[in-house]
């Protein structure tokens, strides 16, 4: 395969995978390995939790020629189904998208609900203290102990909230993102080379599994910009 230009640093070209590329399984960048004198068929990568921390994880060891190999082909494949049917593909993303997008807003409108309810009973809390303050029930050291408390918990929560708020209107727009999508991989129909920019419009992250003990392959899967984790036919 042919790949696009890239950058110049210290060591040369800078790597089209740089920062692309996680660890599997404890989900930390992946540290690229390079020297002077290596060709690029040498270049590698190594999980960088594994480099720094003896036992902390393992090597998950993959050639840098591996992995752009592997997205080109993906690449190619995923613009080629678009090309032939962009209705079905819009369709399949928009399904899959949907249930994660439901799943995902369920599990957020319960904690918002819940957020709201606990701030109300703060209020209340509050207002107890107050009125056993006033009948003396508790020491006034006391009081503003607890006050302080309440009112940092308060805090943290409304952040929390509007936290919620934002990401929730995030997760019910997932046409917009498979657009966006579709927008990006009609400007690479037709293309020949895999270029830095081109996985970074395309690709979120790479994850990369440890070497399988049967075939003594590493794992990779992609996870796509605003569509996830489509799986390529």
């Amino acid at each position: 395969p042919i790949y696009g230009r890239r950058r110049i640093n210290s060591l040369g070209e800078m790597p089209i995978l740089s920062g692309m590329l996680y660890c599997a399984d404890c989900g930390q960048k992946m540290y690229q390995v390079r020297k002077r004198t290596w060709t690029h068929d040498q270049e590698r990568f190594i999980c960088s939790t594994y480099r720094k921390i003896k036992g902390g994880c393992t090597s998950h060891l993959i050639h840098d020629v591996t992995v752009e190999t592997f997205l080109l082909e993906q690449i190619q494949k995923l613009i080629l189904q678009i090309s032939k049917n962009e209705g079905r593909f819009v369709s399949t993303v928009l399904n899959k998208s949907k249930k994660e997008a439901e799943s995902l807003i369920n599990q957020k409108t319960l904690e918002y609900n819940q957020t709201i309810e606990r701030i109300r009973k703060i209020s209340v809390i509050q207002k107890h203290l107050y009125e056993d303050k006033v009948d003396e029930k508790i020491t006034e050291d006391m009081f503003y102990r607890q006050l302080r408390s309440y009112e940092q918990e308060e805090t943290l929560l409304k952040e929390r909230l509007s936290e919620l708020t934002v990401t929730l209107t995030q997760d019910t727009d997932v046409i917009k993102g498979t657009e966006r999508f579709l927008k990006i991989a009609h400007r690479y129909d037709p293309f020949e080379e895999l270029s830095a920019d081109m996985i970074r419009e395309l690709i979120e992250k790479v994850y990369i599994s440890d070497r399988d003990m049967q075939d003594d392959r590493n794992r990779i899967k992609i996870k796509w910009n605003f569509i996830g984790d489509y799986s390529i036919e």
